[in-house]
């Protein structure tokens, strides 16, 4: 896998809710596509710049059947969105499961300062 990508996979059986939003934190433009097959293909995009700033859109899916992944792209623009960039890298998934959920959060570095932090995603998943 690129170094800009990450996959999540939702293992399992039965059916969940899931939310996919995240946030910026870099003066770049950042953009983050996300792919999945949910009753067909399925691709959003996340763009976004300034510090601690939400994404403006998210994404939520009721009902999923398990098992499900997603596949994020991370890249950036340092030319306002004229062209884009792979992102530098993207950081290992931390993951938090609790009884009926899980979030997993991935963030990306565009190449700058090194601090690993500018796209973070999130994904959340309430298992029903």
């Amino acid at each position: 896998m690129k170094p800009n990508a990450q996959e999540i996979k939702i293992s399992g059986t039965g059916k969940a809710n899931i939310t996919i939003k995240g946030r910026t934190y870099a003066s770049f433009l950042q953009d983050v596509g996300v792919s999945y097959d949910n009753a067909g293909p399925r691709f959003d995009e996340f763009q976004g710049s300034g510090e601690d700033v939400p994404f403006k859109n998210h994404v939520i899916l009721k009902d999923v059947q398990l098992p499900i992944s997603f596949g994020f792209l991370f890249r950036y623009s340092d030319n306002g969105g004229k062209t884009f960039q792979p992102a530098q890298r993207s950081q290992k998934k931390e993951t938090y499961i609790g009884p009926a959920y899980e979030i997993y959060k991935i963030s990306s570095e565009d190449a700058i300062d090194n601090d690993n932090n500018d796209s973070v995603m999130y994904l959340s998943v309430d298992r029903i």
